[in-house]
C-alpha cells in the first residue's frame, strides 16, 4: 500500500522533532527586558556558618540557571586546603566536594570572586563567600582596610592581601583576599590573634610574594584582629637594588629608565663627547641624555644611589629634526607665562626672531630679559590683556640647540580669558622648622603643580587656578631632599607618607584663598580620600 506524503506534513513532523529537542535542553528565555541582575542565593546546604561540620558535600541553589563549568582560577579557600575541591554547576544548584581532609576547629571560608554567573546575560554574583567551621563555633574576628598606590593615593584593585602568623613571606599567607575597585580589602571569620600584613601583586598567581618583582605594602607592626578602616597600606615598587629599566636610543640621545626613583646619579661617558647634557625627570626615575661622539658607539657609566652600571650603547644618528611644541593652553589666564618645548636642550633664542601679534593687528617685541631658558623649555614673558587672541610665530633659526640646529618656523594661537575666571592658591606652613612637599590636584587626581616649603621659604602661591574644587596633598620631606623618597621592604623602610591635606579647596575667579598647614594635620592625616566607598559586605 502506498502512502502519500504532502509537503506540509513533512513541516509539521519536521517542526515537532525541533520542539522535542529543544525542550529536552535548558536554555536562557529570548525576548522580553534584559536581565541585568545577578543571581541570589536561595538556599544552602548546609547553612552558611554551619559549626561542627562532617561532611565533604556542600549545595549552593540561586535562583537562576548557573554558567558551568565554574571559572576556578576565580575560586580561594582560607586557610588553603592542600586539594583544591571540585565545583560542579547543574541546574540552579553548585556543588562543592572536598578531597582533602578538613583541619580540626578550623573556620574556613570558601571566596567565589567573579565565578558565580547566570546563563541568560552572564550577570556576576561578586564577592559571594560561604563559610563553616569544622569546631563548636564560627571565628567572628576580622581586619578591614584599603590598599592606595603610595605616591597617588589611588585605591588600587586587585591587590592579594595576606595574613601571616608570623614574617615568613616564602610561604602562603593563612588568609588572604583581594582589593575592590576602591582599593578596599576585608578578611572576616578570622581566628583571634595578630598577624602581619602584607599586600602585593602577585602577578603569577602563587599567592607568594616574589621579592623586586611586585610591587608591595606593608604594616610596619602586626595588626590585631578588628574591625577597622585605618589600615591603610600604601603600595610602592620595592627594588632591593637599583637597575636599568629600559633604553630608548634616538638621534644623539639616550633615555633612561631606572627601576627605583634616584638619589644621586653621575653619568660619565667614553670616549668623552664634544657636546654632551642630561636631564632628570621630576619623578627622579628616568635620565635624558644627549651627546654628540665622534664614534659610532659609546660607554656610559652611571654611579647611582648604591651601585655602578656600565652599558655599552650603538651611536644612532638619524636624520631627526629640529622640533618646537607648546603645552600651553589654548586659553589662559592674562597673568600666565607662555612655554615652548624643543626635541633637544636650547643654547640659544634670539628674541627678535620671535613675532607676537594681538588680535592679529598690535605687535608685541620681545626682548632676551622676557625669554627665560631652562633645560630644553623656554617661558616667553610678556603683557597680556583679557578677552585677547595672540598669534605666537616662532620664525625660522630664532631657536638654536645644543647640536647648532636651527629650528623651521612654527607658530600658534593663545586666546586669554578674564582674570575674574581664574584664583590663586596661597599655602603656609605653621612650623618652619619641617620642610613639606606639596601638591595641587584636581577632581581627577591630576597634579596642577607642586610646590616645596622649607625653612626660608614657608610660603607658595599656586597662582591662576582656574575656578573649581582642588585637593592638596603633602608630603614631610625628612631628609630635605626635596622629592618623595620610596620604600624598601628588605629593610622594612616605608615610602614617604604622603597625605591629604586639605580636600574640596573652592577655588573662586578673583579670588585668594589661604590654606595654613598644620604639622599635627600631616602626622595625622588620612592618605585616603574619606568619600570613597566602603567594602562591600553582602554575602
Amino acid at each position: 500500500m502506498r502512502v502519500l506524503i504532502t509537503y506540509s506534513k513533512i513541516a509539521v513532523i519536521f517542526c515537532s522533532i525541533v520542539c522535542l529537542q529543544n525542550c529536552a535542553n535548558e536554555m536562557a528565555p529570548t525576548g522580553g527586558t534584559r536581565d541585568t541582575t545577578p543571581p541570589t542565593l536561595i538556599e544552602s546546604l548546609p547553612k552558611n556558618e554551619q559549626a561542627r561540620f562532617k561532611g565533604n558535600t556542600i549545595k549552593l541553589k540561586f535562583d537562576e540557571l548557573i554558567v558551568s563549568p565554574i571559572n576556578m582560577a576565580e575560586i580561594f579557600i582560607t586557610p588553603e586546603l592542600k586539594k583544591q575541591p571540585s565545583l560542579d554547576a547543574i541546574g540552579k544548584t553548585v556543588t562543592i566536594k572536598f578531597k582533602d581532609s578538613l583541619a580540626e576547629n578550623t573556620t574556613y571560608t570558601i571566596h567565589f570572586g567573579k565565578a558565580i554567573q547566570d546563563v541568560t546575560e552572564k550577570n556576576v554574583y561578586e564577592n559571594l563567600s560561604y563559610t563553616f567551621s569544622t569546631g563548636d563555633s564560627i571565628d567572628q574576628d576580622k581586619i578591614i582596610g584599603r590598599v592606595v598606590d603610595a605616591e597617588s593615593l589611588n585605591g588600587v584593585e586587585n591587590i592579594v592581601v595576606g595574613l601571616w602568623a608570623d614574617s615568613n613571606f616564602s610561604t602562603k599567607p593563612i588568609y588572604y583576599t583581594k582589593t575592590d575597585k576602591s582599593g578596599f580589602w576585608q578578611l572576616k571569620h578570622l581566628k583571634p590573634g595578630t598577624y602581619t600584613v602584607l599586600a602585593y601583586d602577585d602577578k603569577n598567581g602563587s599567592k607568594i610574594y616574589d621579592f623586586g618583582d611586585e610591587r608591595v605594602g606593608f604594616q610596619s607592626s602586626k595588626l590585631a584582629t578588628k574591625d577597622s578602616l585605618e589600615n591603610i597600606i600604601a603600595l610602592f615598587i620595592d627594588n632591593k637594588k637599583t637597575g636599568i629599566s629600559s633604553i630608548e636610543l634616538r638621534d644623539r640621545k639616550a633615555i633612561v629608565a631606572f627601576n627605583k626613583s634616584l638619589q644621586n646619579i653621575e653619568i660619565s661617558s667614553l670616549p668623552k663627547p664634544i657636546v654632551e647634557f642630561a636631564v632628570l625627570n621630576e619623578n627622579r626615575d628616568t635620565v635624558f641624555y644627549w651627546f654628540k661622539v665622534p664614534s659610532d658607539s659609546l660607554t656610559m657609566t652611571f654611579k647611582l644611589n648604591d651601585t655602578s652600571i656600565i652599558k655599552k650603547i650603538k651611536v644612532v644618528e638619524s636624520k631627526d629634526e629640529f622640533n618646537l611644541s607648546s603645552n600651553t593652553k589654548s586659553k589662559i589666564s592674562p597673568k600666565a607665562t607662555l612655554s615652548i618645548t624643543a626635541n633637544n636642550p636650547i643654547k640659544k633664542i634670539l628674541a627678535k626672531k620671535i613675532l607676537i601679534k594681538e588680535d592679529s593687528t598690535k605687535t608685541i617685541a620681545l626682548s632676551d630679559a622676557n625669554i627665560v631658558i631652562k633645560n630644553n623649555q623656554a617661558k616667553l614673558q610678556f603683557t597680556k590683556n583679557e578677552t585677547s587672541r595672540y598669534w605666537i610665530d616662532i620664525t625660522d633659526s630664532a631657536v638654536i640647540d645644543i647640536f647648532g640646529n636651527h629650528n623651521k618656523g612654527w607658530g600658534f594661537w593663545i586666546q586669554t580669558g578674564k582674570e575674574t575666571d581664574y584664583g590663586n592658591l596661597i599655602v603656609k606652613k605653621e612650623d618652619k622648622e619641617y620642610f613639606l612637599i606639596l601638591e595641587v590636584v584636581d577632581a581627577d587626581r591630576k597634579v596642577i603643580e607642586r610646590a616645596f616649603l622649607s625653612n626660608t621659604n614657608p610660603t607658595h602661591t599656586f597662582e591662576q587656578l582656574t575656578k573649581g574644587n582642588y585637593t592638596i596633598l603633602g608630603v614631610i620631606d625628612a631628609n630635605k631632599n626635596g622629592y618623595w623618597d620610596g620604600g624598601d621592604f628588605s629593610q622594612k623602610t616605608q615610602p614617604d607618607k604622603k597625605v591629604i591635606l586639605k580636600e574640596n579647596i573652592e577655588i573662586k575667579g578673583g579670588w585668594d584663598v589661604e590654606a595654613e598647614i598644620k604639622l599635627n594635620e600631616i602626622k595625622n592625616g588620612d592618605n585616603t580620600s574619606n568619600k570613597r566607598t566602603k567594602p562591600d559586605t553582602r554575602r
